[in-house]
């Protein structure tokens, strides 16, 4: 049986696979903003400011990148943060981190 979880992620690998020289780019920034933020983590819409910020063209629609700071091995917390992003309508994001600041 596939749950809608399953299903989901699903369509988020299958969406990241059309854009994989873009997907890596983003995924060493988003490891450059987790090893700067430390404890404080970063959520994808981080990544989405400074990528705009850095002239990186980021398609639409993004569904794609709900697989982007598991790709760039990063480890979700407890937490979130609202979006920053218009596009989000400042929808809480979950935060990442380094795995050395894994929460115990």
């Amino acid at each position: 049986m596939t749950t809608q979880l399953e299903i989901g992620l699903d369509a988020a690998r299958r969406s990241a696979s059309r854009y994989p020289r873009l997907m890596d780019q983003l995924a060493e920034l988003a490891r450059e903003l987790a090893w700067k933020a430390g404890l404080d983590g970063c959520t994808v819409s981080d990544v989405r400011i400074v990528a705009n910020q850095r002239g990186i063209l980021i398609p639409s629609p993004a569904h794609y990148l709900g697989s982007l700071m598991r790709r760039a091995g990063l480890v979700k917390t407890q937490r979130s943060r609202c979006s920053d992003v218009a596009t989000s309508h400042g929808t809480s994001h979950p935060v990442w981190v380094e795995p050395r600041y894994r929460e115990v």
